[in-house]
């Protein structure tokens, strides 16, 4: 049985400028045997020649399909491809999805009938947590074709585990890396900062609200594939407009989505600190990767009453998931699975 992926390109420029998530995606379904087919979405093309030319190019690729094909799709993807749906079925070819992210759940909070439907047009659903699997069977798919990623992989060269540094009465520094200008926490993070508890921040659009000192720290920009330059006691899965809880629809979303930021700081080999409210929460703690909060007024002092011989089992837990993650070891598994 023939088995492709479909692989959107935004213009014939984007292969190379694609975020790691879908990147590493592709790669791990290559290496099962998925053959890639890069479709062109033209968004270089004004509205009314893109529809009909990229429609044209979803019918000759269907068509190329033998009957029965395996075929593998990121979601979201473009609505064009439901069109062809029904061609689709009658090759026979059956669909499974790897969700990154719910697009109507992560601005509305609810899942649109639009993206119901376009999910129920999958044979298998590979989705983040149990809390997203939830929401899908609530909205009608059934739980026999939703299967659960739990993290996402990081495709990585691990860097070498790094000095523990870990003496008592020592700062205890947590790192926070991705798109700054995104997270509206951060000018409160100097409320909790202090000689035991520095916050390093790595990324970009760093707003001029966050007050940088010594104990809160700007560290640059770091390539997604070099983890070298990461460095911290943990690492940080917040999201929202402040530091009492995960506020807002963005900070809602992480109650049913594994963010990308977790799995970075593991194949990094930093232990996690994650809202206790969140999706990863149960996994996080089930598999001691790190530790859950209601609020990251409660870090100084929560971080203080962790031993060092604690923190070795967090460091030692990570690792175990570091060797899964930047292997393709979730992905992989559940794609042999199927």
């Amino acid at each position: 049985m023939k088995k492709v992926q479909f692989v959107f390109l935004r213009d014939r420029s984007a292969l190379d400028a694609r975020s790691k998530a879908p990147a590493d995606v592709e790669e791990i379904l290559q290496s099962c045997g998925y053959e890639t087919r890069h479709i062109n979405l033209r968004f270089d093309q004004p509205g009314y020649l893109r529809v009909p030319l990229v429609s044209l190019e979803l019918l000759r690729t269907i068509l190329s399909l033998p009957k029965g094909t395996e075929l593998c799709l990121q979601y979201p993807v473009t609505k064009l491809l439901f069109k062809w749906h029904w061609l689709l079925k009658k090759r026979c070819v059956r669909l499974t999805t790897i969700v990154h992210d719910i697009e109507s759940v992560r601005y509305t909070g609810k899942l649109s009938e639009e993206e119901r439907e376009q999910l129920s047009c999958f044979d298998s659903i590979i989705a983040h947590t149990p809390a997203m699997q939830e929401l899908l069977i609530s909205s009608g798919i059934s739980a026999d074709r939703i299967r659960l990623l739990q993290l996402f992989d990081y495709l990585a060269t691990p860097p070498p585990p790094s000095p523990l540094n870990y003496q008592e009465g020592a700062p205890r520094e947590v790192c926070f890396a991705g798109n700054l200008g995104k997270s509206l926490f951060l000018p409160e993070l100097q409320q909790i900062v202090g000689a035991n508890l520095h916050v390093l921040l790595y990324g970009v659009g760093l707003s001029e609200e966050v007050e940088l000192s010594d104990e809160l720290q700007f560290k640059g920009k770091f390539a997604p594939d070099d983890l070298t330059l990461l460095r911290g006691h943990y690492g940080l899965v917040w999201d929202g407009e402040a530091i009492t809880t995960c506020t807002g629809r963005i900070g809602e979303y992480l109650k049913i989505n594994a963010p990308h930021k977790a799995s970075l700081y593991i194949a990094a080999g930093i232990p996690l600190i994650v809202w206790r409210h969140s999706a990863i929460a149960p996994y996080v703690l089930e598999h001691q990767l790190g530790i859950a909060v209601d609020s990251l007024l409660e870090l100084p002092e929560r971080l203080a009453s962790i031993d060092i011989a604690q923190y070795t089992r967090y460091r030692e837990a990570v690792q175990v998931e570091q060797m899964k993650i930047t292997q393709g070891l979730h992905l992989r598994n559940i794609i042999s699975a199927l």
